[in-house]
């Protein structure tokens, strides 16, 4: 080589070292996960393989990695730990991990972004099966929750930071002693997720936190302990969910501006769909014998298009409030009214409404 091309490569820049790698467990100076999560830099894939591996695991300020599970991977905490905590970080992935028998939360993230659960499962956690607190765009997509100690999945309930424009989209709540999925926040979405007998709530904005333009459609709630959906805040928005046998009612709304469309409810305890909120569009739902109402409307100022009920224990459509518009309602076989107004001639508008037994 002449002395020109070695002056050259003198000034050129050295090659960027390759921001990602790759760190198998167990493997040289990491024999639990734990120690690989120490050495990850932004942009590291850690592959666990198969085995249990007694240790909580803490992912704490990371940017971009990936925790993938090889096989059969369960991590089993101590009886005082979280499963797996996800604290101040960006970009995290988890994948196919299990989590049993945690002490508190199987999977905690907190002030974090942009971080998903992918094909996770948490069994008999102390507390919530997974819980987010104080993020943005969170993704848990095919998770499973089994005999969670309270909520299945939490979004940030009660007195925690809200949770913004995340995602819940195929998951499977089975037996949580809370509620199935509950949200703290604003423009959440939650998508084709089954909840099967949580011991309170199906699905529920939280009363607390409450919230606004969050999402729900196309999910399941079977035999929930209370309310199938519950709605607080202002402009939820719940689309083709179906709910059978809730111990409450199938669905309630408090708050403001919510609407309910082409829901199906079979067969809650009480009443298919109450509203405590005023300003609410309830279209095309489908409540089939209710233990009680159909719809009592227990507010002002909605929208009520192209519903049916049939078999209401009590009335098929009970209105309490003033400045609603029922058009092209259908209610047959109501053990008493199919239509009771008890707002007074003419506070309330009707078209085209199908009820053979109405007072007044």
């Amino acid at each position: 080589m002449n002395v020109l091309a070695l002056a050259l490569l003198s000034v050129l820049p050295a090659a960027a070292p390759d921001a990602s790698q790759i760190l198998v467990v167990p493997g040289p100076g990491m024999p639990t996960i734990q120690a690989a999560i120490d050495l990850a830099t932004p942009g590291t894939t850690i592959v666990v393989k198969s085995g249990t591996y007694v240790e909580s695991l803490v992912l704490d300020g990371l940017v971009d990695v990936t925790l993938r599970a090889k096989g059969k991977v369960v991590v089993r905490p101590g009886a005082f730990d979280d499963g797996i905590v996800v604290v101040d970080s960006t970009g995290v992935r988890l994948e196919k991990l299990r989590v049993e028998d945690a002490g508190l939360r199987g999977v905690l993230v907190d002030g974090c972004s942009d971080v998903t659960l992918f094909r996770c499962r948490v069994t008999r956690s102390g507390d919530d099966g997974i819980r987010v607190d104080d993020a943005t765009g969170v993704v848990i997509e095919r998770c499973r929750v089994d005999d969670a100690g309270a909520d299945g999945i939490s979004l940030a309930a009660g007195l925690g930071p809200a949770v913004h424009d995340s995602l819940v989209l195929r998951c499977l709540v089975d037996h949580p002693a809370g509620d199935g999925v509950i949200v703290h926040g604003d423009g959440n979405r939650v998508e084709r997720t089954t909840v099967r007998a949580c011991g309170d709530d199906g699905l529920q904005v939280d009363s607390v936190g409450q919230g606004s333009d969050d999402v729900f459609v196309r999910n399941r709630v079977l035999a929930c302990g209370d309310d199938g959906l519950l709605a607080y805040g202002t402009g939820q928005h719940f689309e083709r969910n179906v709910v059978r046998y809730a111990s409450g009612h199938a669905a309630a709304a408090a708050g403001s501006a919510h609407t309910f469309e082409d829901n199906r409810f079979v067969k809650p305890g009480l009443d298919g769909l109450l509203s405590q909120a005023d300003g609410c569009n309830f279209l095309r739902n489908r409540i089939t014998s209710p233990g009680s109402d159909g719809i009592d409307l227990e507010c002002d100022g909605c929208l009520v298009e192209d519903n049916r009920v049939s078999h209401a224990g009590d009335d098929g459509f009970e209105v309490e409030g003033v400045g609603h518009v029922l058009i092209g309602n259908r209610a047959t076989k109501s053990v008493f009214f199919d239509l009771f107004d008890t707002s007074g001639a003419g506070d309330n508008t009707y078209e085209d409404n199908h009820f053979p037994v109405a007072f007044p």
